[in-house]
């Protein structure tokens, strides 16, 4: 299997649906992307999905909810051609 490139892409998106992951400062969360940045050095793999939704983990130490107001979080997808996920942290644990 074939490791996705290293990437890494500064988001802003809106928090759609929300829930509690393994840890209390892990969610499972959906995003509707509003922007996406590359980072130097990085491919940015969100950079043609402004308007679409993706599943993400997200590290945050405050409560993550869902909300119209836009976070700023630092996402990197992890996986291969069968599959993978998106994790980050929110702006504030970069």
């Amino acid at each position: 299997m074939v490791k996705a490139a290293p990437n890494k892409s500064i988001i802003l998106a809106k928090v759609i649906g929300v829930e509690k992951f393994k840890s209390p400062d892990i969610y499972s969360a959906r995003l509707e992307i509003v922007d996406s940045r590359s980072v130097e050095g990085y491919e940015n793999f969100l950079n043609k999905s402004i308007g679409k939704f993706i599943d993400a983990r997200i590290f945050s130490k405050k409560q993550l909810v869902p909300s119209e107001k836009s976070l700023r979080i630092a996402l990197r997808y992890e996986g291969d051609e069968s599959g993978g996920m998106y994790y980050g942290s929110t702006e504030d644990e970069q």
